[in-house]
């Protein structure tokens, strides 16, 4: 390979896309095909672009990629030298170390996304885990408890109707509770998530709910009078249908509550965190806290309840992406704290996370595809220098 490259950062968008097993978008294959037609090294580099081995061998022709401090240009080709082995199989993982987010968008995507792949997949003696030692990422379903008392477990129910409740018909549609808007008696039913489930359904006014791992909500079965009033626990998206005539109000752990119209938002309170949280993506909405303490938010805002200070709101711009994440099939770990990182694990994988020491100080970033095993999100932590042993159903924190 002689001479430099000279990749912008929408052709390593690109070479990311490819690299990924992706498909892509008409204006970038174009984009792609004229700059292979105009460079003599880019058919060569995408050929080999998962060549662990070519890349090492040619990794100083990348100098044009340089960005930042030596100190950090170095440590990149000190990681990538320091490989043992590649499973290029393994593509479920998505997670990046802080720091290379501040890295510049071309040693990031190129370099970054290679030296995490490899790391993630790569046999390490810090993790003491055997091959078959592993636990399975949660999955769909919930327990229904209609208004008798009786419960129904929904991780099996197939298409049909499973109750009736106060004249309204309840059924599952490919794999989701729908109640019709007949009823006539208003009755509460409830549905929840243990850890490791997810669940979802829609409402009798037509809005749709999502239920993250250890959640619930306790709702009529038929909305009447001047108001439409739930009760969550725990992570849940709403997308509300729109009734002016009707607000639609949720009551969060008995603390605070939200009012909209008709709006996409998520509410994040669970009872194990200091804080209660409420993004929204569309609409308004208003915030009130138990002291009595309330905010509007717009798009794009987070409102956050502190419950160690008395309940006091704070609001902020997010990126709302991240906020729902879950829903989309992905943990967001940008900016989270170790103990913020466990917990999410603790649900979705059902397993208790045992801290034998202090507790790292480690802040993290990137995603973390939730169909990943729990191996493979300990793999991906252990990037981080953290000693991690799994004993049956418990993460040992060295």
């Amino acid at each position: 390979m002689n001479g430099q490259i000279n990749l912008d950062n929408r052709l390593i968008n690109i070479l990311g896309i490819v690299q990924a097993g992706g498909k892509l978008p008409e204006e970038e294959q174009e984009y792609l095909d004229n700059w292979l037609k105009s460079s003599a090294y880019g058919k060569e580099l995408l050929n080999n672009i998962n060549d662990d081995d070519w890349l090492r061998e040619n990794l100083k022709q990348f100098q044009d990629l340089k960005q930042g401090s030596n100190s950090r240009w170095e440590l990149l080709q000190d990681k990538i030298y320091a490989i043992n082995r590649v499973n290029k199989k393994d593509k479920t993982v998505r997670f990046l170390n802080k720091w290379w987010v501040a890295a510049s968008a071309a040693a990031v995507l190129l370099l970054g996304m290679f030296i995490w792949q490899t790391l993630v997949n790569r046999n390490s003696p810090s993790v003491a885990m055997s091959e078959t030692n592993d636990i399975q990422p949660g999955r769909e379903g919930a327990v229904l408890t209609l208004s008798d008392g009786s419960s129904i477990l929904l991780d099996t129910v197939k298409n049909g109707v499973i109750a009736l409740q106060g004249g309204a018909t309840v059924r599952v549609i490919n794999g989701a509770l729908v109640y019709d808007n007949n009823g006539r008696e208003v009755v509460m039913n409830t549905i929840a998530t243990p850890n490791s489930r997810q669940y979802q359904l829609t409402l009798p006014d037509g809005t749709e709910v999502w239920l993250n791992n250890a959640s619930s909500i306790t709702y009529p079965t038929v909305f009447k009078g001047k108001e439409r009033k739930i009760e969550v626990t725990g992570e849940v998206y709403f997308e509300v249908a729109k009734n002016a005539e009707m607000p639609f109000k949720v009551n969060i752990n008995n603390r605070e509550e939200v009012v909209v119209l008709g709006t996409h938002f998520n509410v994040k309170g669970y009872n194990d965190e200091d804080n209660t949280k409420v993004t929204l993506l569309e609409g308004s909405v208003k915030v009130s806290s138990k002291e009595g303490d309330e905010v509007k938010i717009k798009p794009g805002e987070q409102a956050q309840v502190f419950h160690k200070e008395k309940n006091k709101i704070a609001v902020h711009p997010v990126n709302t992406a991240e906020s729902i994440a879950w829903k989309k099939g992905y943990f967001n770990f940008e900016g989270l704290s170790f103990e913020e990182v466990m917990r999410l694990l603790e649900r979705w994988y059902d397993v208790e996370v045992v801290y034998k020491g202090q507790v790292p100080q480690i802040n993290f970033g990137g995603d973390l595809n939730r169909n990943t095993t729990l191996k493979g999100a300990i793999k991906a932590l252990e990037y981080y220098n953290v000693r991690l042993e799994l004993e049956g159903k418990k993460i040992i924190v060295h």
